[in-house]
Formats: C-alpha cells, structure tokens, sequence
C-alpha cells in the first residue's frame, strides 16, 4: 500500500482482489470510501518494461 495523501492510498497486488472486500474492509473499520476504481498498466508501461528488461541482453 502506498499512501498518496491523508485522504488517498494506492494498493499494489501481483494476484487478484475484489475491489469489493477492499470496500467492505474499510467500511467496517470506519473509512468512507468517495471512490474506488481498479488500474491496470497501460499498453505503453507494458511495452516499455518489456523493452527495458532486454535491452541488456542486447549489449
């Protein structure tokens, strides 16, 4: 978890989670939650990491 600001946080998982548990955890814990959306990378960062990791192998 990555904390942005006293009112935003960002969480990173390599497998799946339902945004849902992630509300409902929060509620129970007395966080309202304004918003909520799921990120993924982009076509570009994905590019960009594949490309990264093999310009090594290029040198």
């Amino acid at each position: 978890i990555k904390i942005i600001n006293e009112n935003s946080f960002v969480m990173i998982s390599n497998q799946p989670i339902l945004l849902i548990e992630v509300i409902k955890f929060l509620n129970d814990k007395k966080i309202n939650v304004l918003e909520a959306k799921k990120i993924r990378p982009s076509l570009e960062d994905v590019f960009v990491k594949l490309t990264s990791d093999r310009q090594g192998d290029m040198k």
